[in-house]
């Protein structure tokens, strides 16, 4: 039987009695096993017991069995038996069978992946941090999902508006429909009504809804009308990067239009407005890298964590996202460093003043631990504000400059580390 197996590729494991057998399976892990029952009926139940205590339900499994045994290969076949041949049998029916095992395995592999995959989009769907801004936001997701009112998002490019449609979807009563997505810059009218029809009794989320064309904002108009009159059920969700009322005072977009979406407004803050939620974020965002490669969790190393919390990051939590997914993919299983954010090849520059701090670091004490030591953060992050402060001889407004942070957060970590001004 292995003349059949070996050809297809791998590795070809042959156990020729009950201990052989046992010995192979609880050593090493099988895609596809060929498994010849005796003629004997009893030990079926014993051996199907054997699979589970071995660890075997993600094993394809083929049975080889006499005539007279057929019924009982019919009552093992399910998630993990996939297919039986009669003896005596060719190498032909027997290779047949493997092929058909292989593919089920492969296909359970692939499903599996996916499973993952959905359960890794599930973290990401969730808002992430703690500052004043979120917690207001949050406030306002609850509320929006406790109804059916139209919700317009506003916000700047980057600071998650898509996120936050989907958790009102995700947390209100239609969570179990489906959600369309529309890009109003691409759309023509048809493809707007069909996402409307496609969407049935879930929501439709219309993305940069001031790109909308007169023709669709029209055809938008009469969607919402018939909504009000109680013929429709499709929740409308638009988010916006422009100052939709500005657009509609000048006649840019329609006025009747602008009011039914904005019936219940929300407004996503930027990360300068939520500057505390960024360790929070930066983990998350690394994790789920980490996650995503099937790699162990990394972390920063104090300095790369103090360059991420003084930039600016014009372009908002996508920004930071993309610049944490490079430097996890340049830092080959190494902490994330300063290098690997704010390199050239990351395309983001160091914040002023950070880089100077964070090049004196290798100048260290001799009492100071040593380059390949790992402290933890807090450990590591109150060394570095200790040698700002002593740098500065205790000038707070210089060590702020000199670390890239704002005074008041400096002064906050004075008092929470108990710093000496020196």
């Amino acid at each position: 039987m292995g003349s059949a197996v070996a050809p297809r590729g791998g590795t070809v494991a042959v156990a020729t009695s009950s201990d052989a057998y046992a010995t192979i399976t609880g050593r090493e892990t099988f895609d596809v096993m060929f498994v010849d029952l005796p003629a004997r009926r009893d030990g079926t139940s014993e051996w199907r017991e054997s699979v589970a205590q071995r660890g075997l339900e993600g094993t394809s499994i083929v049975l080889a069995v006499p005539a007279e045994r057929e019924p009982d290969a019919l009552a093992l076949l399910g998630k993990t038996v996939i297919a039986y041949v009669t003896k005596p049998c060719t190498a032909a029916q027997a290779a047949a069978a493997l092929d058909l095992a292989a593919e089920n395995r492969r296909m359970r592999r692939r499903i599996q992946a996916l499973e993952a995959q959905m359960q890794d989009e599930d973290t990401e769907d969730e808002l992430v941090g703690c500052s004043p801004a979120i917690r207001r936001l949050s406030s306002g997701l609850s509320r929006a999902g406790a109804n059916d009112a139209t919700v317009l998002i506003e916000g700047k490019p980057g600071v998650g508006k898509t996120l936050v449609a989907r958790l009102i979807h995700k947390n209100g009563r239609r969570s179990k429909e489906p959600i369309e997505i529309v890009n109003c810059e691409l759309v023509e009218e048809s493809g707007l009504e069909a996402a409307l029809e496609r969407a049935k009794e879930g929501t439709v989320l219309l993305e940069d809804v001031e790109r909308l064309s007169p023709r669709c904002q029209s055809r938008l108009v009469r969607h919402l009308k018939e909504t009000g009159n109680g013929q429709r059920t499709v929740r409308i969700i638009a988010t916006t990067s422009a100052r939709l009322a500005e657009l509609t005072a000048k006649g840019a977009f329609r006025e009747d239009l602008y009011y039914r979406l904005n019936m219940f407004p929300i407004a996503v803050p930027t990360l300068t407005e939520r500057r505390e939620d960024l360790p929070l974020l930066a983990s998350h965002f690394l994790r789920l890298s980490s996650t995503r490669s099937g790699l162990a969790d990394r972390s920063f190393t104090p300095a790369a964590m103090i360059m991420l919390e003084a930039h600016p990051w014009p372009g908002n939590v996508s920004q930071l996202k993309n610049a944490i997914q490079r430097a996890h993919a340049l830092a080959d299983g190494q902490p994330i460093d300063r290098v690997h954010l704010f390199g050239t090849s990351t395309g983001v520059q160091a914040p002023p003043g950070v880089q100077g701090l964070t090049d004196r670091i290798d100048d260290r004490d001799d009492d100071e631990p040593g380059e390949d030591e790992i402290l933890p953060f807090q450990d590591e992050e109150k060394r570095l504000l200790n040698r700002a402060l002593r740098a500065t001889r205790g000038n707070v407004r210089r060590a702020a400059q000199l670390l890239g942070i704002g005074r008041a957060t400096l002064y906050r970590k004075i008092q929470i580390y108990q710093l000496r001004m020196h």
